[in-house]
């Protein structure tokens, strides 16, 4: 029935095939087939001459259902595709030359060279089409093939050019929709075939509506998390395909329909209101972190963990460049703790967005501090009462020795919250539109204006707190000791050094670990966290190499300089354990390698990030660098939870004795007594005493 079994060549791409201008001598290419051959159907096709071309329409894994007529809408220039199919007289699929024309009296359109003759080699082949001419048109691709036949009918409508295109003339005179001038002066390419823009780094581009009509913007940042930084070409058509983890908008800051911002991530879920009750959890989480610290005194005042609190500041700022793969969220969740953030991905109640978000930022430290308080407010209270209660007063004296200490880390861990806080409040994009018009928004959500609305009450409250507690803290911290030292030469520095001895307590648990020289240290280094906070936002979403470029060159000097002035002093309530003593000149070590540790890991994931290294190696490096700090961080811990014990038995034996020495004593242990307190020197000679110059002297701290 006209078929014969062919050997015929691959040939699948048309600008190789030999056959595509002579289509005849393609079934003229016929080769013998021997029986042996014919047993090799791999090698074989039952071929027979096509007579009509179909549209395919397929699913994956299914094969292609034949239909007579199909529709496509394009933008004059740009590449449309479709699979074709071609059979012959009875249906069957037979490879084909395809020839495509256009009605003679649509003579202003025109299809793109050599497309005008394609090929189909297997069933469902792409055949693409790039259409030139005017906008809103409708016409007819005529499909055929060398055997003639009717032709396969593609109706195509040229819709108006996507936003960012605008329609203009090629060299030959047809119309196709290319780059609009707004974007050529942002020097952003377009590929007119796909209609999409070219974006580098992380910049924004998408759609405005300014409540009339849509306008292309251009932001020239875009928050990290918030936008596909590997996506290079973006269709404005779509231009929420630009945002991730559920955002859409302007500079992706608003989440899609029915999501709402979640606490411990950027992303966006779908949430309920009873997530409300989470708040019970924050409440225990709070009172739990007190007593942590009350209990272990694993306070500022020990000098431990001023290494460990900057090395976590530092990190959770760049949290979404080192934490970007899944298994080192468990060393990003103890790293949120220590910055009290919640480091897991937690819905707070339906429809929160970012604002919200960031005002309930200054709820947390401020609740840490109204708890303290609270607690030194009461065991205060239990002290004057001269209560008769033997344990409620040992519990308000063991409060009132490490109320100052307490508080003060507090405050301390609280400070680089409140001050990334501020800085995201403060931190505004500038959006240019086509129409000339440029303006102000929030950063972390475009689809609020700069200092308007909900940004204006957030921003009263940033400034409040920059003004009144981060500024003054920092400038206190850094210049009370050089006042100290100044203030019997100068009448403003001792008027100044009067009004700081009202804090007197308070400082000297911040100064406790420094040298008498080098107390300001501690104010530098909180400069030092401000210089690597500023950039951050910018720089971890548009060029994270170039941020850990600055952050390697930071911390390398900031490290050289400490290590030769070395600020860091012995105890100044050293108890006369000789572990204690050496664990004294342990914490100025300890503080180096956690700056080390940071610096090197600056190093290494700038040069992986500006050699698009393995995003494996990445992962590496982090959780090697990051892990050994906390694996220091618990050790400390584990020190700090051995002293508690050894504390606890020490009271027990002495409560024992205690009881004890209630009996009747014999004759012979009437004599023993004596014996010792004769033989008793007035200064026992287990303790060690610290040697302290005049110039050391300060106010005695709270006994630990």
């Amino acid at each position: 029935k006209n078929r014969t079994l062919f050997k015929f060549p691959e040939l699948v791409n048309s600008n190789d095939n030999p056959f595509i201008d002579h289509p005849s001598a393609y079934y003229d290419h016929v080769f013998n087939i021997t029986p042996s051959e014919s047993n090799n159907v791999s090698d074989v096709q039952i071929l027979s001459f096509p007579v009509k071309i179909f549209i395919c329409e397929c699913d994956a894994g299914t094969d292609c259902d034949l239909s007579n007529g199909y529709k496509i809408s394009t933008t004059p220039g740009k590449t449309v595709s479709f699979r074709a199919n071609s059979v012959d007289s009875e249906y069957h699929t037979s490879p084909a030359v395809v020839f495509t024309n256009i009605p003679s009296n649509r003579q202003k359109l025109r299809i793109g060279a050599q497309q005008n003759v394609q090929w189909i080699g297997k069933m469902c082949d792409t055949l693409e089409f790039q259409i030139y001419g005017k906008e809103n048109v409708s016409f007819n691709l005529l499909l055929s093939t060398f055997m003639g036949g009717p032709p396969t009918i593609v109706q195509v409508t040229l819709k108006p050019c996507d936003p960012g295109f605008v329609l203009i003339s090629d060299d030959d005179g047809f119309l196709l929709c290319n780059c609009s001038s707004f974007l050529t002066s942002l020097n952003l390419g377009c590929n007119v075939a796909t209609g999409t823009v070219s974006r580098s780094d992380n910049k924004w581009i998408g759609i405005y509506n300014n409540g009339t009509y849509n306008l292309s913007a251009y932001a020239y940042s875009c928050p990290a998390d918030y936008c596909k930084y590997n996506l290079t070409q973006v269709s404005l058509a779509t231009s929420d395909a630009l945002c991730d983890n559920n955002r859409q908008g302007l500079l992706c800051g608003h989440c899609k329909a029915n999501m709402s911002v979640i606490f411990g991530s950027s992303h966006c879920q779908s949430c309920s209101s009873y997530y409300l009750f989470t708040i019970l959890m924050y409440a225990a989480l709070g009172i739990l972190l007190v007593a942590f610290l009350f209990v272990l005194n694993l306070t500022v005042t020990q000098g431990t963990i001023y290494g460990l609190i900057f090395y976590a500041n530092v990190i959770q700022v760049n949290a979404s460049i080192f934490f970007n793969l899944s298994f080192l969220k468990p060393l990003q969740i103890i790293i949120s703790f220590i910055n009290l953030d919640l480091g897991f991905p937690l819905c707070f109640y339906e429809g929160m967005d970012d604002a919200a978000k960031t005002g309930l930022q200054f709820v947390f430290p401020a609740y840490l501090l109204v708890l303290t308080i609270t607690f030194i407010v009461f065991c205060r209270y239990c002290l004057k009462s001269n209560s008769s209660r033997q344990r409620l007063n040992r519990f308000s004296h063991f409060i009132g020795k490490r109320a100052v200490s307490v508080l003060a880390t507090l405050i301390y861990l609280s400070y680089s919250k409140l001050l990334r806080t501020v800085i995201q409040i403060l931190m505004y994009a500038t959006v240019l539109t086509d129409n000339g018009m440029s303006f102000r928004v929030w950063f972390y959500d475009g689809t609020i204006r700069y200092f308007e609305g909900k940004h204006l009450l957030l921003f009263i409250i940033a400034m409040v707190t920059g003004l009144f507690f981060l500024f003054p803290y920092t400038l206190a911290l850094t210049l009370i000791p050089i006042i100290d030292k100044y203030s019997d030469h100068n009448r403003l520095f001792y008027w100044l050094n009067q009004k700081a001895n009202l804090l007197k307590p308070m400082n000297d648990a911040y100064y406790a670990p420094f040298k008498g020289v080098w107390r300001c240290w501690l104010g530098v280094r909180l400069w030092l966290l401000f210089i690597l906070y500023v950039p951050t936002p910018f720089y971890s979403s548009d060029r994270p190499y170039l941020l850990m470029y600055i952050h390697s060159i930071i911390m390398v000097v900031f490290l050289f300089v400490q290590a030769h002035i070395k600020p860091f002093g012995e105890l100044q309530n050293a108890e006369g354990s000789k572990l204690k003593l050496y664990f004294a000149e342990f914490y100025s070590w300890a503080d180096s390698i956690y700056l080390l540790n940071y610096t090197i890991l600056a190093i290494t994931v700038s040069y992986l990030l500006s050699n698009d290294t393995i995003v494996q190696h990445l992962g590496i490096t982090v959780a090697s660098l990051v892990g050994l700090s906390l694996i220091m961080y618990f050790v400390t811990v584990l020190y700090y939870v051995a002293a508690v014990i050894r504390r606890v038995r020490i009271s027990v034996g002495r409560n024992e004795r205690c009881v004890n020495s209630t009996l009747p004593l014999t004759n012979s242990q009437a004599d023993d007594i004596y014996e010792t307190i004769k033989n008793t020197s007035y200064i026992d000679t287990d303790v060690h005493y610290k040697i302290v110059t005049e110039n050391d002297l300060r106010e005695p701290l709270m006994d630990t």
